[in-house]
């Protein structure tokens, strides 16, 4: 009687084992398609972010600028996305932030980073009778809210404008230099 006993027993603990693999089988083949479908599925899009323009006045028209504008930005390695001359404007295509382009503003701090962020840049020429005044801004695209640009890229852009619209005869003095 002993002996029928422990053979069903050990019978019911090998039917139990079976029973458990295929369970654990079951779950885990669940589980592997619920995160294949879950990852791919999107839930949150990037929302644009305006950004404040920068400006700057030159003494040159409005043709010369909108020209030195488009080879500076080509120069800085950005693609032109769009160019309209009659209004003065262009837009370049969307860019990786750098860990220096754009913060965000995290317990009263400017926090810089990378944050899976993009922006462009968008160039206004507003000429005027004295002077022409460009005009910078760099909206961005992130999923993070209230991301803000720190104008590095802007300034960046009107300081090679400014070199790139430079004549060549220029004056130099103890006050700084000036265009002849």
């Amino acid at each position: 009687m002993n002996s029928l006993v422990t053979a069903l027993g050990e019978e019911k603990e090998r039917f139990m084992k079976k029973i458990a693999i295929v369970i654990l089988t079951g779950l885990t083949g669940l589980g592997c398609l619920f995160s294949l479908t879950g990852c791919t599925k999107e839930l949150v899009y990037g929302k644009d972010h305006e950004s404040p323009p920068i400006s700057k006045n030159f003494r040159q028209g409005s043709q010369e600028i909108f020209q030195a504008s488009k080879i500076t930005l080509q120069n800085l390695g950005y693609k032109i996305d769009f160019e309209d001359e009659e209004k003065g404007y262009i837009k370049t295509g969307w860019t990786p932030t750098e860990a220096d382009s754009h913060y965000l503003e995290l317990f009263d701090r400017q926090d810089y980073g990378t944050f899976s962020a993009y922006y462009q840049l968008e160039v206004r020429i507003k000429p005027s009778d004295a002077e022409t005044e460009v005009e910078v801004t760099a909206p961005s695209r992130c999923i993070v809210r209230h991301i803000k640009s720190s104008f590095r890229a802007e300034k960046k852009f009107l300081s090679k404008l400014k070199n790139q619209l430079r004549g060549s005869d220029l004056q130099m003095s103890n006050v700084g230099v000036k265009d002849q």
